[in-house]
């Protein structure tokens, strides 16, 4: 018997919880060139941990992503900019 927690499955309840995270990811040659392409909720159960659900990825994406918090004007443009220092 394994002791490993099962994956998460992501639900439509799921999904209208309001993430801990909006995910972007670099998409052009520009410091200001990150687009949306998902969102970072926390388990309901409360584990450690987040699942992640990403709706797109950008062509010749570099493999760099940064969790933001959302913007509670629901405005996509982050208000300092994401420098690619790790």
């Amino acid at each position: 018997m394994s002791t490993a927690r099962s994956l998460h499955q992501v639900t439509p309840a799921d999904e209208k919880r309001q993430p801990v995270f909006i995910v972007r990811a670099k998409d052009g040659p520009n410091p200001q060139d990150w687009g949306t392409v998902g969102a970072a909720w926390d388990f309901k159960d409360g584990s450690p941990g987040y699942f992640v659900k990403l709706k797109s990825l950008p062509l010749q994406w570099d493999g760099t992503l940064v969790f933001l918090p959302p913007l509670s004007n629901g405005d996509e443009t982050p208000t300092r900019q994401i420098d690619n220092e790790q």
